[in-house]
């Protein structure tokens, strides 16, 4: 019985491990070689679709078609996030949804990290208010010490095994 039980556990770890290695490689950044950027909106320009405080993941694609909603590098801004809405030649012309203007930056192909692939509304509010120092370091501090936790209450061998154990060698002992 108890060999089941470790090998489901094993098998277990082994699926949650494989499970979690898809998911880095899907979800890594463009930063550490991966297909996506994420973006906390900031502004209204791109309401009612989406608000300030939303976390956009956009993922790099080969092609971006008019309509789509996309990230692009500006020199003076940054990251900026706005409907495509024509081309300029190799150049892309954006404008955010609330915006009764076109963008005055035509971004080129190089420009452009990627396609708006799902959002999560307000999860960037939470995301800024973990990233200031003093969350930040609480949050490391609990995650430090629930692992630290985990380990100090780690079973180790039961007492009655010992006992048992000594008895056995006592007799052993004993026996001519």
């Amino acid at each position: 019985m108890k060999k089941r039980r470790s090998v489901g556990r094993r098998l277990g770890a082994l699926a949650a491990t494989g499970l979690l290695a898809i998911t880095a490689v899907v979800f890594a950044p463009t930063a550490v070689g991966g297909r996506m950027t994420y973006i906390i909106v900031t502004g209204n320009s791109m309401e009612p679709t989406f608000h300030s405080g939303d976390l956009i993941v956009a993922r790099d694609t080969d092609a971006f078609r008019v309509g789509d909603v996309a990230v692009y590098r500006h020199p003076q801004i940054g990251r900026v996030v706005h409907r495509i809405i024509g081309r300029d030649g190799q150049n892309y012309v954006f404008q955010g949804d609330n915006n009764g203007f076109v963008d005055g930056y035509r971004p080129r192909r190089a420009d452009v990290v990627g396609a708006a692939w799902f959002s999560v509304p307000g999860a960037g509010v939470l995301l800024r208010f973990l990233r200031e120092p003093l969350q930040l370091t609480i949050l490391t501090v609990l995650s430090l010490a629930g692992l630290g936790g985990g380990l100090a209450t780690r079973p180790g061998p039961k007492r009655p095994v010992l006992a048992m154990r000594r008895r056995r060698l006592v007799q052993e002992v004993k026996a001519p």
